[in-house]
């Protein structure tokens, strides 16, 4: 994976750097180093990016299935 494909993948699950870096637990400037191809991004990161990508996913899907009353309360 590239830097470019890796800044794709992020934009795709609308994510600032600091917030991948969070979700993967490594800082934001390894984030923001991968993507200028400043350090070799790890062969295990797509698959990492896929378990966050599946999380993302089944919060919203959570949040389908929550009451809007309860929404509206937890505000």
């Amino acid at each position: 994976m590239s830097g470019k494909e890796l800044k794709e993948k992020r934009n795709e699950l609308n994510f600032t750097q600091e917030q991948l870096a969070k979700e993967l637990q490594v800082t934001a400037n390894t984030v923001a180093r991968w993507e200028r191809d400043e350090m070799k991004i790890p062969p295990f990161l797509h698959l990492a990016l896929e378990t966050v990508k599946r999380k993302i996913s089944s919060r919203s899907q959570l949040d389908l299935t929550i009451p809007l009353s309860v929404k509206l309360l937890n505000k």
